[in-house]
């Protein structure tokens, strides 16, 4: 999400102070995310948005929490870096979580492998990746989500980018939220 005229659509969206994560989504991030952040673990949120899930994985234990945002106003917290999931400022292995909660369907599709190249090089233990295959546009018909595929999609490519990891298509028994959550661990 690097690239000018998309980072201008969330410079634009993040203004307004209702554009967060949603309720429903968070409920089902805590559900893929809490499992998996240990008492002095570390974690990094890519598309961090507002720090929702960097609070709470430090009030689960979490010692060190980063955050990478593409959105300035939104790099306030000492904890949140601007910049994308392109080139991550990290050594290899340096989190032992990684998260990208509905980002990757705003990522141009010829530019996805190289945020999912770089997570996977980030990650110690494991990755939570969630996408969103409906549209969404601003009111003046910006489309949001550049990058839609059928979720069986999503979870072909999972397993092809990330062959020799544990993948698990999070069962979304409600289905309230239109977003559905991948769990990846190194074996």
């Amino acid at each position: 999400m690097s690239r000018p005229e998309e980072v201008e659509k969330y410079v634009r969206c993040y203004e307004l102070e209702h554009y967060r994560m949603g309720v429903i989504r968070k409920e089902d991030a805590i559900r893929a995310l809490q499992p998996l952040i240990e008492e002095g673990s570390s974690y990094l949120d890519i598309g961090c948005g507002r720090g929702e899930m960097l609070d709470l994985a430090k009030e689960w234990g979490a010692s060190k929490t980063q955050g990478i945002e593409t959105v300035p106003a939104l790099c306030e917290k000492e904890n949140v870096w601007l910049g994308s999931g392109y080139s991550l400022p990290f050594e290899d292995n340096s989190f032992d979580v990684v998260s990208l909660f509905d980002v990757i369907e705003h990522i141009p599709r010829e530019d996805e492998l190289l945020v999912l190249n770089e997570m996977k090089r980030v990650a110690r233990k494991a990755i939570v990746l969630t996408a969103n295959n409906h549209q969404s546009r601003l009111p003046d018909g910006t489309d949001l989500h550049i990058n839609i595929r059928e979720y069986k999609e999503w979870d072909e490519l999972l397993k092809e980018e990330f062959s020799g990891w544990d993948i698990t298509w999070m069962d979304n028994p409600k289905k309230r939220n239109n977003s559905e959550t991948w769990v990846l661990e190194r074996v």
